[in-house]
């Protein structure tokens, strides 16, 4: 169980529970889903730089993780299976699979596993300014 963040707001303190974010980017149907919008609606709010956007390789995902408010904690699960990784973005797992491949997705190997290092991958896309891969 994550512990709740406490903040001052003005006269009054504030208890939020922490986010958990599954993934700090998504395909646009993923987020489609997740937010309601139509595909068309996010396809075109990409192209006006309204939504932040996230290249993995060739792939335009929607960074999820530059959407959230700065004050808000997140705590990402710091490293996911190619399976799991594929399922909370909405990719699918030979894509994930060619990314780690190609070096366009952090990763970190536990033993002979190949795991996506989001931890890593939260912290680049919270970084990344203009639209602009950091990886």
């Amino acid at each position: 169980m994550m512990p709740s963040i406490t903040r001052k707001n003005s006269n009054h303190i504030v208890k939020t529970p922490p986010v958990l974010l599954a993934s700090p980017v998504m395909t646009r149907d993923k987020f489609s889903a997740a937010s309601g919008l139509r595909e068309a609606q996010i396809r075109g709010q990409l192209e006006r730089g309204n939504l932040p956007m996230f290249h993995v390789g060739r792939l335009a995902l929607v960074n999820v993780a530059l959407l959230t408010w700065r004050e808000l904690h997140l705590f990402p699960s710091p490293i996911m299976t190619k399976d799991a990784f594929a399922k909370a973005s909405g990719l699918r797992e030979q894509q994930v699979e060619a990314q780690l491949d190609r070096g366009n997705l952090p990763h970190r190997y536990i033993g002979r596993l190949v795991l996506v290092d989001v931890a890593e991958l939260v912290r680049q896309c919270q970084a990344q300014q203009n639209g602009t891969s950091c990886y």
